[in-house]
């Protein structure tokens, strides 16, 4: 059916006409270029010129009305997804056309097609040799070097081959690695070609322009053989996953680590909340802490005060008549008239529920301004 901007379906019988194919022979080449045509709704469509650009397969198209009378014609592209062609801008007989529904044998060869291309277009990036630009001064030097956009395809491909699944190590910091290679750039001056003259260059432009390229300091580039380029790339790969594994395996011990300690005590939050506080909300958990390997527990109040930060209390007498307190340095502390004042130190199941709390927090514990 044609893709049309209606609020109501309609029914479009279909009917395939031909399909032709053409072999040209071009420069002793052969190419093969395949039309296609079919008719819907009064319509005759014919697609041609299917190529890759930009990474999506472009189509030119003819409409064409039931005498033959061409009704309009441009560019399309092919939308595997959709099983249709999709048009830019296309009005017929008033009514706005967002694309054609193909029919399943000509979907089939376009995606085919399709399939073609991508592969000669992979072949060809990930074989070619690179361009080094050289002397480029019209953005400050920033387009000197080696492009990331013309070595991403290599890259993904050696990517696979190392076996490297990182995503820290970007194909801008590759190409720039690259481009201060001093051996990559001693190819690149070895390999020296400037730019071709522009026909409105003035004159005293074009002579300095050659004067600076007998001593290849003109605006110009050199070419990095692809074999090169793809050793270079593949070190470069292989020393970052290298540095990923051995940090992987660093993190992978903390993380066993960490599970060790949070295994030796039992956390039950017993309530949570937000209270007012002076300035903004306090938010609190009141928790059952449980030492797996003594049974010794405690009740605690965890609290993060609006611009003081993560609170612990305890939610027990510390000693005769005296309920909560701070813990600073291995002491119970509480305020007094005098201030603040040691009132005992901590038993050892105190100092791991405090760190196990600290380490755990039951909620955020970052301070809120």
């Amino acid at each position: 059916m044609l893709l049309v901007k209606y609020k109501h379906k309609i029914s479009i019988s279909i009917l395939i006409i031909d399909i032709l194919i053409v072999m040209l022979i071009i420069k002793g080449e052969k190419k093969v270029e395949k039309k296609f045509s079919f008719k819907k709704k009064g319509y005759e469509f014919l697609f041609e010129n299917l190529h890759l650009k930009n990474n999506e397969m472009k189509i030119h198209y003819k409409i064409l009305v039931e005498n033959g009378d061409l009704k309009s014609k441009g560019n399309a592209l092919f939308d595997k997804n959709l099983k249709a062609v999709k048009f830019y801008s296309l009005k017929l007989d008033g009514r706005k056309i967002s694309g054609v529904k193909l029919p399943e044998n000509i979907l089939n060869e376009m995606i085919e097609i399709e399939e073609s291309f991508r592969k000669k277009d992979y072949e060809k990036k990930i074989n070619m040799d690179i361009q080094y630009t050289l002397n480029d001064n019209t953005s400050y030097g920033i387009y000197n070097g080696i492009s990331e956009y013309e070595i991403e395809t290599i890259i993904t491909d050696a990517k696979k081959k190392v076996g490297y699944d990182g995503w820290y190590l970007s194909d801008e910091d590759i190409s720039k690695e690259l481009s201060r290679d001093e051996e990559i750039k001693a190819i690149a001056l070895d390999t020296y070609q400037p730019i071709k003259e522009r026909e409105n260059w003035k004159d005293w432009v074009k002579e300095e322009h050659r004067e600076n390229a007998k001593n290849k300091t003109a605006e110009g580039f050199g070419m990095i053989p692809n074999i090169k380029i793809k050793e270079k790339i593949e070190k470069i790969i292989l020393r970052e996953k290298i540095k990923q594994d051995k940090e992987d395996k660093i993190r992978e011990k903390q993380i066993k680590a960490i599970e060790k300690e949070k295994a030796k005590m039992e956390l039950t939050i017993l309530k949570q909340g937000k209270t007012k506080g002076e300035y903004g909300y306090d938010f609190y958990a009141d928790v059952l802490v449980e030492d797996i390997e003594t049974k010794e527990k405690a009740e605690y109040c965890c609290r993060n005060v609006f611009d003081v930060g993560y609170a612990i209390n305890p939610s027990y007498e510390i000693a005769k008549g005296e309920i909560g307190g701070l813990q600073y340095k291995g002491y119970w502390k509480n305020f007094g008239e005098n201030g603040w004042y040691n009132v005992r130190k901590l038993t050892e199941f105190e100092k791991k529920a405090i760190k196990y709390l600290s380490d755990f927090p039951p909620i955020d514990n970052h301070i809120r301004l």
